[in-house]
């Protein structure tokens, strides 16, 4: 297993968390639904095709990794940019580790990408 596939692992754990956590009372648009059992179903079926698309765009494309391992790393900010909100419940070791996980592994996959990017444009030279 590599670092992209880590990424993603932590990442949809992460959202197994999220649905536990009511992240949908502060996502835009998800949070203006009143009944908060019509929101979380909402925010369980989006996920549908969002993964489907995740794993359709993410199997062999190298530039489809590194946009998803991006952002994880910008979930990271996120979360820690929405870590006041008065709804926000990822307040926790673990739901901070698995986002922390998600980011950090997005992070070395892309490094190592772009290092083997560098790498490969000098022995061109």
């Amino acid at each position: 297993m590599d670092a992209f596939h880590l990424s993603l692992a932590a990442m949809l754990t992460h959202e197994m968390d999220a649905t536990f956590r009511h992240e949908w009372r502060i996502l835009p648009l998800l949070n203006l639904i009143p009944d908060d059992d019509t929101a979380r179903d909402v925010f369980i079926v989006l996920h549908i095709p969002l993964c489907w698309w995740i794993f359709a765009a993410c199997q062999g494309s190298k530039a489809a990794r590194f946009v998803f391992c991006a952002f994880a790393v910008i979930h990271v900010g996120l979360h820690y940019l929405l870590r006041h909100h008065p709804l926000y419940e990822f307040n926790n070791a673990t739901s901070w580790s698995i986002i922390l996980l998600s980011g950090a592994a997005g992070l070395v996959h892309n490094l190592l990408m772009i290092r083997a990017h560098s790498l490969k444009s000098t022995r061109r030279r």
